[in-house]
C-alpha cells in the first residue's frame, strides 16, 4: 500500500502535482487546502481536476470555511481519496462549526478540522486521521488550542483498532509541546527519517518540517520519504506499508 501525505496550496501548481499523483499511483492521498469551486473556474477545482484526472472512487471531503472569491462561495479543508472503500467516516471539529464565509486578508480565524475515515485492508483495519492544524503566528509552536486539537486526534488514534496512521499539515515544529503525546504514543515518521524540511522556496519558511506522518506499531512501514517534486509550497510525503496481521 502507498499513501501520499500533501497540503495542496489549494490547487496553485496542480498541473504539476497531477503529474506527480498520476506518477505515484498511491492508494490512499491525505490532503489539505482542499477545494471545491462551485463551477469550473480553472482555479480552486482540485477535487474536479482529481475526479477527471485520477482514479479515487472514494473521496471523503470535509470543508472547514468557505472562501468568497471571484462572487462565489469555494469550500476549502481536507480531503481523503482512497481506491478502497471508506467505512465509519467521522469529522472533528476542535475550534467550531464550518465558517459559511470567509473573507481572505479579512479574516483572521481558521476552524480547522479533523477527519477520521477507516478501511479494511486485507482483513485488517486501518484508521486515518487526516488533519490540518491550526496556525498560530509564532513560528509553529502552537499554544492551547492547538494542544487541543493534536489531543484530540490523539484520543483518535488510541481508540482505534488495527493500524493507525496520522497525517497533516500540523502547522507545528517537531518540538513543539502540542506533538508531545503523539510524538511519545506513535511513530514519528519525520522525526525517525531526520527530515530536514517539509517546504521548500514558495513557502514563507523553507527550513522547518511542519507536515507528519505518525504510524502505530500496527503498521509495517516499508518506506518513507520527503519527494522533491515542486507541487506545492509544502512537499509531499510518501509512506509504503502493508499491516501487521
Amino acid at each position: 500500500m502507498k499513501l501520499i501525505q500533501l497540503n495542496i496550496w489549494q490547487g496553485r501548481l496542480m498541473y504539476a502535482a497531477m503529474r506527480f499523483l498520476e506518477r505515484e499511483q498511491a492508494d490512499i492521498l491525505c490532503l489539505q487546502e482542499v477545494t471545491d469551486a462551485p463551477h469550473k473556474t480553472h482555479m480552486f477545482d482540485v477535487i474536479k481536476d482529481m475526479q477527471a484526472r485520477l482514479s479515487y472512487p472514494h473521496i471523503f471531503f470535509s470543508p472547514f470555511l468557505n472562501m468568497e472569491l471571484m462572487g462565489m462561495k469555494v469550500p476549502f479543508g481536507n480531503g481523503i481519496f482512497s481506491r478502497l472503500p471508506l467505512h465509519h467516516t467521522d469529522v472533528d471539529r476542535p475550534h467550531g462549526p464550518c465558517l459559511e464565509t470567509f473573507r481572505p486578508n479579512k479574516s483572521d480565524f481558521e476552524p480547522n478540522n479533523t477527519q477520521i475515515a477507516q478501511m479494511d485492508v486485507g482483513g485488517v483495519p486501518l484508521t486515518l486521521i487526516n488533519t490540518h492544524g491550526l496556525l498560530v503566528k509564532n513560528d509553529y509552536q502552537g499554544d492551547e488550542r492547538t494542544m487541543h486539537q493534536m489531543n484530540m486526534a490523539a484520543d483518535r488514534a488510541k481508540n482505534a483498532p488495527g493500524g493507525v496512521i496520522v497525517t497533516g499539515d500540523l502547522n507545528l515544529r517537531p518540538e513543539a509541546t502540542s506533538l508531545a503525546r503523539l510524538n511519545g504514543e506513535l511513530r514519528n515518521l519525520c522525526q525517525e527519517h531526520k527530515t530536514p524540511t517539509t517546504r521548500n522556496a514558495f513557502a514563507w519558511k523553507d527550513d522547518v518540517v511542519t507536515d507528519y506522518i505518525f504510524v502505530n506499531e500496527a503498521v509495517r512501514v516499508h518506506s518513507f520519504h520527503v519527494a522533491p517534486d515542486l507541487i506545492s509550497d509544502h512537499q509531499a510525503l510518501v509512506l509504503e506499508f502493508d499491516l501487521n496481521a
